[in-house]
């Protein structure tokens, strides 16, 4: 598996479903028969890596948007994406 930092660009898996349930987003892989429950900040980098995206774009939009310096931003986000990688729900672009 690919290790994610602030250059990957990344892309959500198309072939996962979604919805939102009380402002969350839920998103279910039928074929591991998981479900993933994502906040509000998980729900917006959902929403942003509907197109591919590099990550660092990602932190900055966040950043942007919530009361948060970019290096704690970066030290939460960096460790999430890499649980999405490794559960299927996002693919790492090679450059």
């Amino acid at each position: 598996m690919n290790t994610i930092d602030e250059m990957s660009r990344l892309v959500r898996n198309a072939e996962i479903p979604t919805g939102v349930i009380d402002g969350e987003l839920v998103a279910l892989d039928l074929a591991r028969g998981d479900c993933f429950g994502m906040d509000k900040v998980g729900t917006v980098i959902w929403t942003l890596i509907c197109e591919p995206i590099q990550v660092a774009t990602i932190i900055d939009r966040l950043v942007e948007e919530y009361d948060v310096d970019r290096e704690s931003c970066a030290n939460d986000v960096l460790p999430f994406l890499g649980e999405l990688a490794e559960a299927g729900l996002v693919r790492v672009l090679e450059e």
